[in-house]
């Protein structure tokens, strides 16, 4: 009989390690954030870009982010700054479009 389910590598352990202690960092600081101010805008947080460098040859976030607002000469510059910042606090990357349903951008997010 044979399994059909691989276990995961050391290497591959390691790197969800990684993004479940930072998944569990930043929960603590907008649980925290929250408590602290109730009225504040939203949290102002950077990601943690070397546990989410991708390891093959495709294109980073910011890589996307500067060819899709090229191509989006139609945006307002408040919707440009919502894509960029979009783009730049997302594990993936986020595309504008034209939708009658106020749908500004589209996100892509990468399988893993």
């Amino acid at each position: 009989m044979k399994m059909s389910f691989q276990m995961p590598n050391q290497r591959q352990e390691q790197q969800r390690n990684k993004i479940l202690e930072d998944l569990q960092k930043k929960q603590q600081l907008l649980k925290q954030q929250s408590i602290s101010g109730q009225s504040s805008s939203a949290p102002q947080m950077t990601p943690n870009t070397t546990s989410l460098t991708p390891t093959t040859g495709a294109t980073t976030a910011t890589d996307t982010a500067s060819t899709s607002s090229t191509s989006s000469g139609s945006m307002t510059s408040t919707q440009r700054a919502a894509l960029n910042h979009a783009n730049n606090n997302s594990f993936g990357f986020f595309i504008p479009q034209d939708s009658s349903f106020g749908n500004l951008i589209l996100p892509v997010l990468p399988r893993f």
